[in-house]
């Protein structure tokens, strides 16, 4: 059974890549594991469902975030986010390295600058097509 359309949007998603990608190199990458998905579908699904897991529970404990204490314990949430975040950050690593699929931005991480948003695509015209530097002006 090949991979369905909201297993491939999830697999960009995490691996750090844009729903607006539409033949870059993610997307053919995550299009051709459909030939091998018998060997290596039952390993995908099991990340993707890992890294669902990670996401939701950094959502569950985000109101344990805005707490400093609860009683006469001290909350530190930021370290249980911290090590979601990393947990997430390793089931990409894993998913990538199985794939062969380069990872793009990190999702799991807390925010940050994206100083680009070139989606590796190699028919757009770029100076330098695989640091995603601006387009030339013509």
């Amino acid at each position: 059974m090949a991979f369905t359309a909201s297993e491939k949007a999830r697999l960009l998603f995490y691996l750090g890549f844009s729903g607006f990608e539409d033949d870059g190199p993610a997307v053919r990458a995550i299009n051709g594991l459909d030939a091998k998905e018998a060997f290596m579908g039952p390993i995908v699904r099991e990340h993707l469902d890992l890294l669902t897991m990670v996401d939701r529970e950094i959502k569950e404990s985000l109101p344990l975030a805005a707490a400093i204490e609860d009683g006469s314990v001290k909350v530190r949430a930021h370290y249980t986010l911290a090590h979601l975040r990393a947990v997430g950050r390793q089931y990409v690593k894993r998913l990538s390295t199985w794939t062969k699929i380069k990872r793009g931005e990190d999702v799991f991480s807390s925010g940050g600058n994206r100083d680009d948003f070139y989606s590796g695509d190699p028919s757009e015209h770029r100076v330098d097509n695989q640091l995603g530097v601006p387009t030339y002006e013509t």
